[in-house]
C-alpha cells in the first residue's frame, strides 16, 4: 500500500517538474525572442538618463553605473544608499502604485487586467511551483 502512495507522490513530483521545464523553456523563447527589442529600448532609456530626460537623480546614477560605482540591481534593490537611488526607489514605488491602482480600476473584462491577472497568476504558480520543488529536495 505504501508504494502504491509514494508511486503516486513520484509522479506527482514528475509532473510538477515537467511543467516547470515546460514553463522554464516557454519563458526562455519569450525572453530571446524579446531581447533585441529589450536591449534597443534599454539603449533608448540609458541614452534618455545621461541627457537628463528622466530627471536629475537618473543622470547621476547613470553616470555611477558608467563608471561601475553602482549598477541598476543595486539600486532598484536598495543596495545603492545615494540619495539619487532613495530618490528613483521612491519614485518607482509610487507610480507601481499607480499603476497597480489603475489596473484595480479596470473593467474585469478589459484585456490589459486580463493579461496582467494571467501573469500575475503564472508567477504565483511558477513560485509556488519552485518551491515545492525545493521542499522535497
Amino acid at each position: 500500500m505504501a508504494s502504491v502512495e509514494f508511486e503516486a507522490f513520484m509522479q506527482q513530483i514528475e509532473q510538477a517538474q515537467q511543467e516547470l521545464k515546460q514553463a522554464r523553456t516557454e519563458l526562455d523563447k519569450l525572453h530571446a525572442d524579446n531581447q533585441p527589442r529589450l536591449a534597443e529600448h534599454h539603449e533608448e532609456v540609458v541614452k534618455a538618463r545621461r541627457a537628463g530626460q528622466m530627471g536629475k537623480a537618473w543622470q547621476t546614477l547613470q553616470s555611477r553605473i558608467d563608471l561601475g560605482k553602482t549598477c541598476e540591481m543595486d539600486i532598484f534593490n536598495g543596495i545603492d544608499k545615494s540619495p539619487e537611488a532613495r530618490e528613483v526607489r521612491a519614485d518607482l514605488i509610487k507610480n507601481m502604485t499607480k499603476i497597480r491602482d489603475e489596473i484595480d480600476a479596470m473593467d474585469p473584462e478589459e484585456e490589459t487586467k486580463q493579461h496582467y491577472r494571467q501573469a500575475m497568476e503564472s508567477m504565483a504558480k511558477l513560485q509556488a511551483m519552485e518551491a515545492g520543488m525545493r521542499k522535497d529536495v
